[in-house]
This record gives C-alpha cells, sequence and structure tokens, in this order.
C-alpha cells in the first residue's frame, strides 16, 4: 500500500485576506450543511498486497495534479472544468448520497451546487488537505482523500470551514506527454475527525 501525504496552499490569492477577519458560522440556507454534517470516521485502508504494485512518480504527480485542478475548478465555480476530471461514464455520490453517472450528469450535480452559492452570495474554496493511495494495478488506483471547504459570506463577514472525505478510483494513462490521472468513481462525505497518520508524511 502506497500513501502519500499532500499539504497544500490556499488555491486563490483571495483566500487568505477573506478568511483573516470572518467569524465562525455561515448563516442562511446552506448553513445546516456545515452545523449538522454526516460524521465519518477515518477510513480504514486496504493493507498491502504480498507483491507491491509498482508505482512510478509520474502516475503520484498525475494524481496530485488532479487534485490541484480540481480544487481550482471548485472554487471558481466551474462545472465543466469539475466534470472533464471524471473519465466519460464515472459515478460521483454527492453529500446526500445521490449516484451521478455520466459525465453531463456529474457537470450538472455541480451547475446546481455551484448555483446555490451564487444564489445566496457565498464564495467558497476548496483546499486538498492529504491523500492516502492504494495501488491496484493497471494504473488503478484507490484514493482516500481529506479536503478543506470554507464558504464565504463576503456581505455579513462569516466564514465556516468543513472537513470533507472523499472515497475515490482513479485511473492513470499515459497522455502524450505524460500520464494524466481522471476519477472513475467518487464518493463524498462531511467529516468530524482529521485525517489519519500518514508514514513519512508532513
Amino acid at each position: 500500500m502506497l500513501r502519500v501525504s499532500r499539504n497544500h496552499v490556499p488555491t486563490t490569492a483571495s483566500f487568505s485576506p477573506l478568511r483573516a477577519p470572518v467569524a465562525q458560522q455561515v448563516e442562511g440556507p446552506l448553513a445546516s450543511r456545515f452545523e449538522s454534517p454526516r460524521a465519518i470516521g477515518p477510513v480504514a485502508l486496504a493493507p498491502p498486497a504480498s507483491a507491491p504494485v509498482p508505482v512510478t512518480q509520474q502516475q503520484m504527480d498525475a494524481m496530485s495534479k488532479l487534485d490541484h485542478d480540481f480544487a481550482d475548478a471548485f472554487t471558481r465555480f466551474d462545472a465543466v472544468a469539475c466534470a472533464e476530471m471524471y473519465r466519460p461514464d464515472a459515478v460521483f455520490t454527492d453529500f446526500d448520497g445521490v449516484r451521478h453517472e455520466g459525465r453531463a450528469a456529474i457537470q450538472d450535480a455541480f451547475e446546481k451546487i455551484f448555483q446555490d452559492f451564487r444564489n445566496h452570495g457565498y464564495d467558497a474554496y476548496l483546499e486538498p488537505v492529504q491523500s492516502g493511495a492504494t495501488p491496484k494495478g493497471d494504473g488503478v488506483f484507490d484514493v482516500d482523500g481529506w479536503w478543506n471547504l470554507t464558504v464565504v459570506d463576503p456581505a455579513l463577514d462569516r466564514s465556516a470551514t468543513r472537513t470533507v472525505a472523499s472515497q475515490s478510483t482513479v485511473v492513470v494513462e499515459n497522455g502524450d506527454e505524460k500520464p494524466v490521472a481522471q476519477y472513475a468513481a467518487d464518493e463524498v462525505h462531511w467529516s468530524d475527525s482529521p485525517p489519519p497518520p500518514v508514514p513519512g508524511g508532513h
């Protein structure tokens, strides 16, 4: 089993100035999603196989790029860019347990999420914190990820930050110049538990 720790800086320049003066809670229709999350415990990763599956640094770099690119697209409320990071036949399971099958349905799901934010004048910032990848062979990885999602209400000078846990299947394929990673399956939950420690991580 290979697990990789990734700690990141915010994806937009406006993130730190907005967070600094704000209070603890967002108020309004989206507040319930932050006050009463569906909590889960740390994800148990599979034990290593008797014969380790070879993993290249390029594959790990591709998955790290996928994390960064997705966080950036989410922060920009770009549903098209978010959906393009999923394979055409991918399945995305949202916070309410609803399955969205296929890239078009996934794009529509993100459009609705972002429209919800826009309707109430909220900004949102997604930040990848840590992920652990278990290679399954043939460029397929089971990935457990943890993200910080901060919602800011500039009008009221308030914010709320919650941890999001994701369980994903990521496929890394050879591109024209270097490997490219995409989500084949992705499920997200609110989490009240911190990520488990990663050996050698920081």
